[in-house]
């Protein structure tokens, strides 16, 4: 995703799960598993969604039932802070 800039890392509760050619997650608002990853700012963030989709195969085009949500959940930053992201 052209002009999209790294924020820093940070974890959402919730579990990471091997789906074989993929990784997925599950997020939660309770529980102790926390899934790691990076946190970016999106110049265009229905762009580049509309360009995911189609990468992960859940755009509108895409045959059901899809694997993929997409939900904002509460990010704890490594370096202290909370942001709201989509994961």
């Amino acid at each position: 995703m052209g002009g999209a800039a790294l924020l820093g890392f940070g974890s959402v509760k919730g579990r990471l799960f091997d789906l074989g050619a993929f990784p997925g997650a599950d997020v939660t608002t309770d529980g102790s598993s926390l899934v790691r990853g990076d946190l970016y700012r999106l110049p265009s963030a229905e762009n580049a969604f509309r360009a995911l989709d189609v990468y992960e195969g859940c755009g509108s085009a895409s045959p059901e039932p899809q694997r993929f949500v997409r939900e904002v959940a509460q990010v704890q930053l490594d370096g202290g802070g909370i942001a709201r992201a989509w994961v």
